[in-house]
């Protein structure tokens, strides 16, 4: 062997020595970590923290159920002018809430239009010569409503409205 070898491998080994069996990797190397890694700056162990898991409640994560409306619905009306009416509703309803249908009992070619949000229906009630708004709640499970429209010529009509 070389003497220049030589010498490195004696201040190689002789270093070993003087380190006394202390590890020269530092953490997060190829070998791994030795010794404490939860020390905190003061030199105290930190607690151990809790994890807090992002575990949102099965109710936020599901879409609020809708009641459906879809069907046929009898219907009765009392308005301010003394003006009583009955008839039907058939109502097809999407999935978004949002509904459409036909009338029965009045003059002429009518429509329900609108959407359900939680139990209120909030729409409009189209006739052949004008449209009024509609305000309806959703009751006894899904089975009845009431409700109103403000009509111009027959002020407020209240309705009371159940499955066919």
């Amino acid at each position: 062997m070389s003497k220049p070898i030589a010498i490195a491998v004696a201040c190689g080994l002789a270093a070993l020595v003087v380190a006394d069996g202390s590890a020269f990797a530092q953490a997060g190397s190829t070998g791994g970590t030795i010794g404490k890694t939860d020390k905190s700056v003061s030199g105290g162990e930190d607690q151990p923290q809790t994890r807090q898991r992002s575990k949102a409640s099965s109710a936020s994560k599901e879409r609020p159920t809708l009641s459906s409306i879809s069907g046929k619905w009898l219907w009765t009306a009392k308005c301010d002018d003394a003006s009583e009416w009955a008839g039907g509703f058939d109502i097809a309803q999407k999935s978004d809430g949002r509904f459409s249908g036909t009338i029965s009992g009045l003059f002429g070619a009518t429509t329900i239009s609108g959407q359900l949000i939680g139990n209120k229906l909030i729409g409009t009630l189209s006739y052949l010569d004008h449209s009024t708004d509609m305000s309806f709640t959703l009751a006894a499970g899904g089975n009845s409503m009431h409700g109103s429209e403000t009509s111009k010529a027959r002020g407020i009509c209240t309705y009371q409205v159940k499955r066919a």
